[in-house]
Parts: structure tokens; sequence; C-alpha cells
């Protein structure tokens, strides 16, 4: 983005650039990145608190400048911030939020009311009708009932693939090991996954690939996965086999792992579980998860509570950290960096 930047001031002297971002922590890092960056750029980036600061920079300024924002801040009111040309509008994370260009329909079941509901990409390109957009991402879309990211952005500019990042020596080789456990279902759960395997089977065996892609998007609202995944003896069984496995390779790093849930149920149970079978590792996990109303009193005393969260986050990413296993189901994962974790055990249905 730095390198884009840096080519595009050069090629349109002119040009203003607006970086968008979905999250304030990739929002801080791109913005520290760029601050770094600023005698290469000659240019000092501009970090926008808000909507009304963007349309006054904007306004005072008719050329130059390197803003950034988060994408929300552009609902906090509508309409056209500015139709100038020359705005170049650079997207992180594009396929998270740049999909929904078309308006929509909300159903509030409350109000008993639909309303008309625009996506973020709608209101971007409302605020900058005549600009060009760039999207930078690692999951390209590839469609299903959204739009795919060419349909969006037009052709790739540039591909940079896993191989060659490989090659460069830009990324470490991952390695991925896939465990079928042996787990003695109870008799009534083994004939639900039977008949639902043997359903999927049937519904696909000769469609091509496509098809087979869409009905299994299909299948998957149907399967009622918890019946399986938050199933107390098939955690039991993984987290008896995770720490076995744990316990070969705690001395290779610094003895740091995360265990990826499927959902805030199975990583309470996977917290309770571990602590029961190995009562010594009571004070070295801890239980990630973002507030939730609808939690049980023993799932909110487990988990660290949110005015924790960060002084936990930074202690658990030193390499002296006395946090060794880290349970999570959706934080702490995209963009969350900790050099020294040795292991990630993955229990979530991948697709």
């Amino acid at each position: 983005m730095v390198f884009l930047t840096h080519a595009i001031q050069n090629e349109f002297t002119n040009s203003t650039i607006i970086m968008i971002t979905d999250r304030n922590t990739l929002d801080d890092q791109l913005f520290s990145r760029f601050i770094e960056a600023k005698e290469y750029l000659q240019t000092q980036s501009v970090h926008i608190s808000s909507r009304k600061k963007l349309k006054a920079e904007l306004l005072n300024k008719k050329a130059h400048g390197i803003y950034f924002t988060t994408i929300e801040k552009l609902e906090e009111d509508t309409g056209k911030l500015s139709d100038r040309d020359n705005i170049y509008v650079i997207c992180d994370e594009a396929h998270r939020t740049q999909n929904n260009i078309e308006s929509g329909f909300v159903i509030d079941k409350k109000q008993k009311t639909i309303r008309n509901k625009k996506g973020f990409a709608a209101y971007l390109r409302e605020a900058f009708p005549n600009a060009t957009y760039i999207g930078f991402t690692g999951t390209p879309l590839l469609g299903q009932l959204k739009k795919q990211t060419t349909d969006i952005f037009g052709p790739y500019t540039d591909r940079y693939l896993l191989k060659q990042a490989q090659e460069d020596g830009t990324v470490l080789k991952i390695y991925y090991e896939g465990v079928a456990t042996e787990i003695k279902l109870p008799k009534e759960l083994k004939k639900q996954i039977d008949d639902l395997q043997e359903n999927f089977k049937n519904n696909i065996k000769d469609e091509n690939n496509e098809i087979q892609s869409k009905k299994l998007f299909e299948l998957d609202k149907t399967l009622n996965s918890s019946l399986i995944m938050e199933n107390e003896l098939v955690i039991k069984t993984k987290a008896q086999h995770i720490l076995k496995h744990y316990h070969q390779r705690e001395n290779v790093l610094h003895g740091k792992a995360m265990i990826v849930s499927p959902s805030r149920k199975a990583a309470y149970l996977y917290f309770k579980t571990l602590i029961e079978i190995e009562p010594t590792l009571k004070d070295k996990i801890i239980l990630i998860l973002s507030k939730d109303n609808k939690d049980s009193a023993e799932i909110e005393k487990a988990m660290i509570p949110n005015n924790k969260m960060n002084e936990v986050e930074k202690d658990f990413k030193k390499d002296d950290s006395k946090y060794k296993i880290a349970i999570v189901c959706d934080k702490w994962l995209t963009g969350f960096d900790v050099p020294d974790l040795d292991c990630i055990y993955l229990d979530k249905i991948l697709k």
C-alpha cells in the first residue's frame, strides 16, 4: 500500500489518497506504517476521527493528502463528500466490506417493519462518486449470493500468491496436520451424523463443482453442527488429544498455543475440560470471548473481562508470558500477531 500510494502520487501529482479499513487495530497498524514512511511519501498522513472531519479536510485541501479512516464513519451521515476525480480510495480487507454496493432490506422483528438498508460499499461510493477504487485482500470473493471481487474492482492489478511469498522468505511455510480423533459417539448422535452425510452424498454425487459448492452452502444452513461440536464427550476426547500433542511440543518455543473453537459454548467447554483434566493449567489458560448478554454466569466468570483484555493481549504476546493456552472463538484471529505462537488447534468448520 505504501508503494502503491507513492506510485499514484508520482503519476498523478494532485491526487488525494483515502485509506479505508474496517477495524481500529488495522487502522492503527496501517497508519503507523505510513507515518514511518512519511519521508519516502513526502506526506504526513492524517488520522480522521469522523466523517465531519474528513469533509472539512477535503474542502480545505483540493489536492494531495493521505487520510486514514474506518468504514463505519461513512454511515455517520449520508450523501456526497466530494465529487473530485483525483481521489483514490484504497480499501483494506476489501472482501469484508466492499461486496454490498446495492441496497438491501432489513427486517426489524420487534418493530415489525422492513426498511431499506445500504451496505458500507454503497455509502462509500455515494460519498465519492468519481473516485478510483482499489481493493486489497487475501480472500478474493468467489461469489455465491454476492458479487465477486473482480465484479466490484475490475481485473486484478497484481497478485502475490502464497507460494511466491514463501519462496521470497516473506512468510514462513505453515505446517498443517489433519487429525481424525476417534470418538465413540452415543448411538442417537451417530445416527444423526450418518443421516446427514448420506443425504449430502446423495445430493452432490452427479453435480459439477459449482453446483456442489452451492448445495454445500444450503446444507450448512440445515446442519445443526452444535450437536457434534458442542457435545461434551466430543470436546473431552479432543481436549485429551490436544494436551498430549501440546506436551510433546511445549519446549519447542515457549509453550504457547491457541485453540480456535466453533462456538462460544464450545470455547467455554474446552476451558472447563482442560482444567478438569490438568488442574495445574488453571492460571495458564485464558478464555477470550466478546461480552454477550446471553452468557451464563459461569461463562462470564471464566472469560477475560473487557477492561482487562488489552492488558492480557499484551502479556500473551510476550516471550515470557504467564499465559500459555488461549481459547478463542472470533476474537484474536484476523491480524493477531504472536511471533512465538507454536501451534493452533483449529476446531472450526472451514468453508
